[in-house]
Formats: C-alpha cells, sequence, structure tokens
C-alpha cells in the first residue's frame, strides 16, 4: 500500500507544498501541489533543467501535508471542503504514473504529514489535535491519541527517526519518542497516548514550521510561529 518515506517542505502559501525526490533514472526533482485549487495539483519538475517531468490533476493539499515515499510514491494529504463533515482523504500515486494508486479515508481530516526516513511509519495530525500513525507496508493504523488542544499544524521526525516533534495551533511543540508510539500500538490497554518527552511552550501563537538539525536525539530544533518570531 505504502514503501518507504521522505520529508516535505513548505514552499509558499498559495503554492506551498513541496519536497524534492529522486526519479528512478536519479535526477533530482521539485514536487509542487496547491494548498486551495484542486485544479492546479501537483506538478514535478527536473531541478537542473526546469522541465516539467510530470503532472497530477486535482489535488489540494494542507500545508506539510505533501510528502514522498521512498523515491517511489508521493503521498497527499486533501484539503477538506468548506462546510464539509466528512472524514478525511489521503491520495497516493507511484512517481512514473499520474493516475491515484491508492485512496484511504481517515475518520477525520488529516493536515501534516511525516515519514520514518526507512519508508516504515507514516504520522498524521488533524485538526482535532490528535496524531495517527500508520505501518506503511500493510497501510494499517497502528494507534492514534490526542497530542495537541488544537490543530496539528507541522511534523518532522529526526534524521535519525527515533523523535517525532510537532507542533500546533495552540502554540505547543511536542517530542514523541518513535519506540513510545510504538510500544502504545502494541499494548491493547494503552488508551492515553504515548509519553511525551519534552514539551516547550516558547511562542505566543500558532506554530508553522519545524526544522531539525542533524544529530538523532541531539538535534537543534528551530520553531516559526504566527507570533512573527524563530525559536531554537
Amino acid at each position: 500500500m505504502w514503501d518507504r518515506a521522505a520529508v516535505s517542505a513548505k514552499l509558499n502559501p498559495s503554492l506551498q507544498l513541496s519536497t524534492e525526490v529522486n526519479l528512478a533514472s536519479h535526477k533530482e526533482a521539485l514536487v509542487v501541489c496547491s494548498d486551495n485549487n484542486l485544479t492546479t495539483g501537483i506538478t514535478i519538475w527536473d531541478v537542473s533543467t526546469g522541465e516539467e517531468l510530470s503532472h497530477r490533476p486535482t489535488c489540494a493539499s494542507p500545508p506539510h501535508g505533501l510528502v514522498c515515499l521512498g523515491h517511489q510514491f508521493l503521498v497527499a494529504a486533501q484539503v477538506q471542503k468548506p462546510g464539509s463533515y466528512r472524514g478525511g482523504a489521503i491520495f497516493i500515486w507511484a512517481l512514473n504514473k499520474a493516475q491515484v494508486l491508492h485512496r484511504s479515508y481517515p475518520v477525520e481530516p488529516i493536515g501534516p504529514l511525516a515519514c520514518t526516513s526507512d519508508g516504515s511509519y507514516l504520522v498524521g495530525g488533524a485538526p482535532s489535535g490528535k496524531l495517527f500513525i500508520w505501518e506503511v507496508a500493510s497501510g494499517r493504523l497502528l494507534q492514534q491519541w490526542s497530542s495537541h488542544h488544537k490543530s496539528v499544524n507541522c511534523l518532522v521526525f529526526s534524521d535519525d527517526d527515533s523523535l517525532l516533534i510537532s507542533g500546533a495551533d495552540d502554540g505547543v511543540i511536542h517530542v514523541w519518542p518513535l519506540i513510545s508510539m510504538l510500544d502504545m500500538a502494541e499494548d491493547s490497554r494503552a488508551n492515553a497516548g504515548p509519553s511525551c518527552l519534552y514539551s516547550w511552550a516558547e511562542h505566543r501563537n500558532s506554530i508553522t514550521d519545524l526544522v531539525l538539525g542533524t544529530g538523532g536525539s541531539s538535534s537543534v530544533v528551530i520553531s516559526s510561529s504566527l507570533d512573527c518570531t524563530l525559536k531554537s
């Protein structure tokens, strides 16, 4: 269903989802998706030449809602239509095909997505403040839990995949050990969610983006906020 994952990054408010991927021919490419216009879809460009390589129509994803899986697939959370009360939708494409390969429909809309670098796990954040973790190989939802008091805006894994960092509209940043999430998924008695390793609330408004340096659990975290500040 899903294979392997890389990372996503914000581009700008109107065409704001991008991720660099390596195609089968080892070309470096830029993938961009609109966040508010379904007809814009997803476009892939060759970074070195500027040539348009392919286009996927009818897709609009929320901020940080587009990820590349294993240099083979694209995964995009779908923007919820205004006034709609249906659940969420996640679409999956093969990099070499314009047709949707698979559609998944979570119980609620999904905003940001993040994947482990080995492609084993996919995590999505929801407007309710919940986080969802899926096993990529099977597509199975392993667990969901309430992580924030308001909508989750951004997710990022450390470079060694040991930690997941989440930021939300509540202005809080949480750090979640991956092993804690997986232990919770294996424990049928767990219902309160995994243990949070660290939390901080130094911003006065919504968290808009998170960037991590290298170094695994010792990485520096840089956060941006609607309070017009950057903190590390």
